[in-house]
């Protein structure tokens, strides 16, 4: 968790330094492609390799080979020759690696915990997801101020260590062999294991669509992390950015929470997902009425609710319904999928809400008198409209999805896999 508030505390400031040096959602939306793309790319090959490979040295080739990204930028900062596109490089390298450590540790937790334990250790990942996104925008507002950049990528650098050390201590299990030949993949190339984990989704209709329901509401995460920085900093300044990211973030420490509780229960993980689709939606809407902090922050919070739940139950069901053979390839395929829309709306949404929007809610703007007597005129509101119709976006696609029998059935038509930490004597 150390290592991931050092990476939470870079993020910020790099989406700070970023926007401070360019003034342009555009640019800011490019920092957004460069994080999801390289990721989105690999993750296919990278599904493969995590079946083949060994979990826990990828896991810690991959922390090494992230931290190195971050340190360059650091390096080029300090030399005085740091420019926006070095960034982009940087974070694209750190994506790229990063979905090769992110997909093994994912796979290697139906190794390690008992079936009926999964819903608590998803409650405990997502929790500490929550905890980063509630710790690193208050004190990375704090230490930008005090170790500028430099020093907060420094830090991180630093804090890496403590990703690397437990890797090397822990016992982490192997896959155990397996005979079945329709989704072994040792003996085949990795094209070619990644045609089987296509197919098996392409076979499992039900698990095909819970993904894409993950990828819609991923757009709207997507969405609203691009536009989050610029709409707050319209109405508050950086140094009061990161308390509000965190009070509005501690939604996702509490959606952890029932997560655990939830997840290890008999309650059925699809209307959660829905549910919480829902309230997410509703925050964004709220979220973009009026140019209140208060508002926004309260919004916020329901915002960043749902995303523990969505992706933890998301994660339940798959470690529960796939074969642990193929689980490398799968989560590759989910990451793959549930992140695909954030890169195209990053292309889109950039010069939309900076050329289009902006300026037609400016105060002397077109729709000043008649949208922005409802939800107020003049710098942020273009990006306060953009924030209610992807919030309606995202709840109209969610009840069409919902419409799915198939989706809706998962759990009681598709069986569960073989619950192989028993055999590995681990938790």
């Amino acid at each position: 968790m150390v290592s991931r508030v050092g990476s939470g505390l870079t993020s910020f400031a790099f989406d700070v330094w970023v926007y401070q040096h360019t003034g342009s959602i555009t640019q800011f939306a490019f920092l957004t492609l460069a994080i999801t793309l390289p990721g989105i790319c690999i993750a296919p090959i990278a599904g493969s390799i995590v079946d083949r490979w060994s979990r826990r040295w990828l896991m810690v080739i991959s922390a090494i080979c992230s931290s190195l990204c971050v340190l360059t930028v650091g390096i080029l900062f300090a030399l005085g020759h740091l420019e926006i596109w070095h960034i982009y490089l940087a974070v694209a390298g750190k994506s790229l690696f990063s979905t090769f450590g992110v997909t093994a540790f994912r796979a290697s937790v139906v190794l390690m915990v008992p079936k009926n334990r999964l819903g608590r250790a998803s409650g405990l990942t997502q929790g500490t997801d929550s905890i980063v996104r509630l710790v690193s925008p208050a004190l990375g507002g704090i230490l930008l101020g005090i170790l500028k950049l430099p020093g907060v990528i420094l830090l991180d650098f630093i804090t890496f260590i403590f990703a690397i050390i437990p890797l090397l201590i822990l016992n982490v299990p192997e896959l155990p062999h397996t005979d079945n030949t329709e989704i072994d993949s040792q003996d085949k190339s990795l094209l070619s294991g990644v045609v089987e984990g296509w197919n098996y989704l392409l076979t499992r209709r039900g698990v095909l669509m819970l993904v894409f329901l993950r990828s819609i509401y991923n757009g709207a995460i997507g969405s609203a992390m691009i536009l989050v920085t610029p709409l707050l900093l319209s109405l508050t300044t950086p140094a009061g950015l990161g308390p509000l990211l965190s009070l509005a973030g501690s939604g996702m420490l509490v959606g952890s929470i029932f997560l655990g509780v939830l997840g290890d229960r008999q309650a059925n993980l699809v209307n959660i997902i829905f549910i919480s689709i829902f309230l997410g939606s509703c925050g964004l809407v709220t979220g973009g009425m009026r140019p209140s902090l208060t508002l926004f922050t309260i919004s916020g919070f329901f915002f960043a609710l749902g995303i523990p739940l969505i992706n933890g139950c998301t994660q339940i069901l798959l470690q529960r319904k796939v074969a642990p053979e193929i689980q490398g390839r799968i989560f590759s395929m989910n990451n793959m999928i549930a992140t695909a829309f954030p890169p195209v709306l990053a292309i889109a949404i950039g010069p939309f809400a900076d050329k289009v929007l902006e300026p037609l809610m400016d105060f002397d703007g077109p729709w000043s008198q008649g949208i922005g007597q409802l939800i107020g005129s003049g710098p942020g509101r273009g990006i306060g409209l953009l924030f209610i119709l992807i919030g309606l976006t995202t709840l109209l696609s969610t009840l069409i999805v919902y419409q799915y029998e198939p989706l809706r059935r998962l759990e009681s038509e598709l069986p569960d896999t073989v619950d192989f930490s028993k055999e590995n004597q681990v938790a």
